[in-house]
């Protein structure tokens, strides 16, 4: 088995970036983007994702209100929210409300990275080959 993932950030840069990166991991097995929280809940209903990276600011949604919502439609989901503007607070409400990790947008795409990679090893011990498709949900 590998990794499903759901990438969900409004800047499409952002997006782009992010599947960029993910799309040399082997074991990945697809990369679904969605631009605001609609796009990713349903989404999230159609493609089973293991493996959710958000932004907490959408254009439909701020703050943790789509934490919550993703975690009820797919709570099977490991959640990672990416935020520009980080601070203790906001990192200790993520994760009261169902996000598995905060990192900030700016400085930690290492740390991301690294448990996408632990995501995979979890999810596949023999994981190979590149992502089989990249489904974009954008409007």
């Amino acid at each position: 088995m590998t990794l499903k993932l759901l990438i969900v950030d409004e800047s499409e840069l952002v997006r782009a970036s992010l599947v960029r990166l993910f799309s040399q991991l082997q074991g990945i097995a697809s990369i679904a983007v969605a631009a605001t929280l609609e796009q990713a809940l349903a989404c999230a209903r159609r493609e089973s994702p293991a493996l959710i990276i958000m932004d907490l600011h959408l254009p439909d949604s701020q703050g943790t209100q789509g934490i919550i919502r993703l975690a009820q439609v797919h709570p099977a989901a490991r959640i990672a929210v990416l935020c520009a503007t980080p601070n203790a607070y906001r990192m200790r409400k993520c994760l009261e409300c169902g996000a598995d990790w905060f990192f900030d947008k700016a400085g930690e795409c290492d740390q991301l990275l690294e448990i996408v990679r632990r995501q995979v090893a979890l999810s596949a011990p023999r994981a190979v080959g590149n992502p089989t498709e990249v489904n974009h949900y954008v409007t």
